[in-house]
């Protein structure tokens, strides 16, 4: 989905929709606190009389509240498994003999198992828990704090879209004239006039029109200051499917309409070209491939989004300008990458966008650094948001697959940077995602076992093993897990940085000189569009 924020100009009845919004906002919370009354009819013609809601103001607010609590359940029940985790940990280390060391591990885990059960018997706090903290105490900068509370506490008037209404019930769109109108009843008709905005005039003006002709529902959210219009981005391309076009259909005329819509994405692509790309925090692989006749990988484009300038430890408090200007800089670039890289997709005319499904489970330690990396900087919901809305946009399929071991696969049988290695061992595992009986691994050749031979030899050699056939008599690993688990143990190196690359053809900055993105480009085993 698809969210625009446009800043309002002004608004014919201001005083009616502050009303409605404080009525909303202590309905939302009423119905949250009681959700169990759901379906209990007293309380529902309660709430009616009480708020002064109607039936579509009833189904938005249910709609909202159910997506809110399902969020609250989701944090509460990964707290828990953590919880149980920490529960676990803690019996396992009493269990054995106590040292110094597993005495300090007691008393950390202790810690974290008292945090997370503290965290997990609060419930959410609407108008936020610091400012709730600061009105309880009533300091000096009470009344401040408590104005400050109950604003945050109000909440945008929200009304779901639907197909039938033209999109909405409530509101319509008038982007020639930059109008909203807001029509709570016969009797109460608002007129919303917005500040123009140019760079979305476009899309706006092609929901404005699907929304008339009944072809796509489109959410609103209102209050005093803004006016959220929500979509379904693939429908700015026509690759939208609703309820309505299923309703009531058998499975064949389903199955005939999915199919439809797949040759309509695949009209202006080659359907044996994928995009491959390698996620971490300081690093793009990109590449993108052919899928040849006999399955094999054939190159068209390979390249590197350095993001490690971003990344940088200023040793300053989050509240400070700077590093809210860094944290902001290196969202808006994140933003601008993904971008770029769907800019390449479309012109290469890819159809498959090759990911990897990387789920970490919150009790997993990386270290200090690492974690600092991967649980701060990375920002991969706002990566896989990004990726899906442009998949979403530009009609690209998109597959998640499985990355074990993919950068070392992927710099034993690729001469590339590390990153572009690995993408191009994501983009061959896309290839074969849906090929039954397919493996995840690729066969280990005989160049694969003389590569990974010559970099344990070079760098573990001894008196005992002057070659490398005198190694391959003690060492004999059979499988690619095995082979890794051989490096992990002797600490070999196997991933190429940028400077051992002798095929880089240019390094250039992302867009301008101001972005501290820079960008490697590198030579293609065979170079064609």
């Amino acid at each position: 989905m698809l969210t625009y924020k446009l800043k309002i100009k002004s608004i014919s009845d201001s005083a009616y929709v502050q009303r409605k919004q404080i009525n909303y906002s202590y309905a939302f919370r009423k119905l949250y606190k009681n959700f169990d009354k759901l379906t209990d009819p007293t309380f529902k013609n309660w709430m009616w009389e009480e708020f002064e809601l109607d039936s579509w103001d009833w189904s938005s607010l249910r709609e909202e509240v159910k997506v809110v609590k399902s969020q609250e359940n989701t944090r509460k029940a990964k707290i828990l498994k953590k919880i149980l985790g920490l529960e676990e940990a803690l019996e396992l280390i009493k269990s054995k003999k106590q040292t110094k060391s597993s005495e300090i591990k007691i008393c950390k885990l202790a810690k974290s198992l008292k945090r997370n059960k503290r965290m997990l018997s609060k419930d959410i706090v609407f108008g936020g828990r610091k400012l709730l903290v600061k009105v309880s105490k009533k300091d000096k900068d009470y009344l401040e704090a408590k104005e400050e509370y109950s604003k945050c506490r109000l909440r945008p008037i929200y009304s779901a879209g639907e197909c039938n209404p033209k999109g909405n019930r409530k509101f319509k769109l008038d982007i020639e004239n930059w109008m909203i109108n807001y029509n709570q009843n016969r009797k109460t008709n608002i007129s919303v006039e917005v500040f123009p905005a140019k760079n979305w005039q476009e899309n706006l003006l092609k929901v404005q029109e699907l929304a008339c002709n009944k072809k796509i529902p489109v959410h609103f959210k209102l209050d005093l200051d803004y006016i959220w219009i929500t979509f379904d981005e693939s429908a700015l391309k026509g690759y939208y499917i609703g309820k309505k076009d299923m309703y009531g259909k058998n499975k064949d005329h389903k199955q005939e309409v999915y199919r439809n819509m797949d040759f309509e994405k695949a009209h202006d692509k080659l359907s044996n070209r994928f995009c491959g790309v390698d996620l971490n925090p300081e690093n793009i692989g990109l590449s993108i491939c052919d899928k040849g006749t006999n399955g094999e990988l054939i190159q068209i484009y390979k390249e590197c989004i350095d993001l490690a300038e971003l990344n940088k430890n200023l040793g300053l408090p989050s509240e400070d300008g700077r590093q809210i200007h860094q944290n902001n800089k290196r969202k808006h670039e994140i933003c601008e990458s993904w971008k770029y890289v769907f800019e390449l997709c479309k012109h290469y005319k890819v159809s498959n966008f090759v990911v990897e499904d990387l789920n970490f489970s919150e009790d997993k330690k990386f270290g200090k650094t690492a974690n600092r990396k991967i649980r701060n900087f990375w920002h991969r919901n706002l990566t896989t948001n990004l990726i899906t809305k442009h998949c979403n946009i530009l009609g690209i399929k998109m597959l998640s697959i499985n990355p074990a071991y993919s950068s070392f696969i992927g710099n034993i049988q690729h001469s590339d940077f590390d990153p572009v290695s690995a993408s191009l061992e994501i983009c061959r595992r896309g290839f074969n995602k849906y090929i039954k009986g397919s493996i995840l691994y690729p066969e280990i050749t005989k160049k694969d076992v003389i590569t990974m031979s010559n970099l344990v030899f070079d760098q573990v050699r001894d008196d005992e093993c002057q070659s490398i056939d005198d190694l391959t008599e003690v060492i004999r690993p059979t499988t690619w897990s095995e082979w890794y688990y051989l490096f992990y143990k002797l600490r070999i190196k196997f991933r190429r940085q940028l400077s051992d690359i002798s095929h880089l053809t240019s390094t250039r900055f992302f867009r301008s000189s101001r972005s501290k993105i820079e960008i490697s480009g590198f030579r293609e085993t065979r170079a064609f569009v």
